[in-house]
């Protein structure tokens, strides 16, 4: 009878790939530690190394007007007049948010860093302005690299609200060829009426 291939130990490999990915990222040089592996430890690296999970935060607003967003003199006012989304025709300033996220592997190892801000002005309850602003990254773990033309921002003005989103493209590649390919958003929407806002990885403006 025909000699069969002993089934591949698919388990042991991948705690291989995790043990060699957590040596790689506690050396003081975690690049040269990856440059220092054989072939089929970057393999393993690698395989230990994709995104599973993405960890996001948001920061307190910001404004240029009176009674900043998130002040809770401002809040309660807003509240006690039973306002909700509608804007009282005094209020006009300029407001900004930030959120940031951080892709993680299946170790809990931080592998990039992305995050953006988005601001709106906002003048008799409406939304004048939307931009986008301070868009950036961080490349933490070896093999991983930002695709070319890449972040991209875009704005939505839908009046009673600005929505901001930018847009990463990452490539992880460790054998010469892309093992994933994450193309990930971060999106604020910001309320005309200066406190009111969320924060989402959704891609879509609309």
């Amino acid at each position: 009878m025909p000699a069969h291939a002993a089934p591949a130990d698919t388990k042991g490999s991948e705690k291989t790939g995790q043990a060699i990915a957590r040596r790689v990222m506690s050396c003081a040089n975690p690049n040269a530690a990856f440059q220092a592996l054989d072939p089929a430890e970057k393999e393993a690296y690698g395989e230990a190394s994709k995104i599973v999970s993405t960890e996001t935060k948001v920061s307190a607003p910001r404004n240029t007007a009176t009674g900043a967003p998130g002040d809770t003199t401002m809040a309660k006012a807003l509240n006690n007049a039973g306002v909700g989304s509608t804007v009282p025709q005094w209020y006009s300033g300029c407001w900004a948010m930030q959120n940031s996220a951080a892709g993680k592997s299946i170790v809990g190892i931080t592998l990039v860093k992305y995050g953006q801000t988005t601001s709106v002005c906002v003048g008799s309850g409406r939304v004048t302005s939307v931009s986008v602003y301070n868009v950036w990254h961080e490349i933490i773990a070896p093999g991983w690299d930002l695709a070319n033309g890449f972040p991209t921002k875009n704005t939505f003005n839908a009046g009673r609200e600005g929505r901001g989103r930018a847009q990463w493209k990452f490539q992880l590649n460790v054998a010469g060829y892309p093992l994933q390919n994450p193309s990930p958003c971060l999106q604020l929407r910001l309320n005309a009426n200066g406190y009111n806002y969320k924060s989402s990885t959704s891609c879509n403006l609309s």
